[in-house]
């Protein structure tokens, strides 16, 4: 039997982190990822929650460089789905995953300034002036460097 979640989603709170009686650093995290989609002409949303427990070094990694807002992709082990209520008197489930890799897809400058597109002028000023400082040597002569390291989803 195969038990494998994998997820990419934000931050809802600051990951907190404790340690167990054993001394084992433990860093719980809250991960909402959200799925758009139009029905009858009318945009609809649905925003699934997912509690995640991250164990020993990368729960310290987590707990040291991740905070609200950071963008995280999360290989895991998925547990139970825990059922509460919210503020509004509607019942919820948030599935628990049991962490086994956790990918930092926002650097730490990223979560702590929020998304503000740029104008496409400023951008393009901007990858060329970076494309001239990069000097066209070794084995990448002839690469397109148009394209900002930064944009790069992996």
């Amino acid at each position: 039997m195969i038990n494998k979640m994998t997820l990419v989603g934000y931050l809802g709170r600051d990951p907190e982190m404790r340690y167990t009686p054993s001394g084992i650093a433990v860093t719980n995290m809250s991960i909402a990822t959200t799925k758009k989609w139009t029905q009858d002409g009318q945009p609809q949303e649905r925003t699934t929650w997912f509690s995640v427990a991250v164990w020993r070094n990368q729960a310290e990694a987590c707990a040291t460089y991740l905070s609200k807002g950071s963008l995280v992709y999360v290989e895991g082990e998925m547990l139970q789905p825990e059922v509460y209520t919210d503020r509004n008197g509607n019942a919820r489930a948030s599935l628990k995953i049991n962490a086994r890799q956790v990918k930092f897809l926002t650097t730490p400058r990223e979560a702590e300034e929020p998304y503000q597109a740029e104008p496409v002028q400023q951008q393009q000023t901007q990858t060329q002036n970076a494309a001239q400082a990069t000097p066209d040597t070794g084995p990448n002569v002839g690469w397109d460097n148009t394209v900002p390291e930064d944009s790069i989803p992996f």
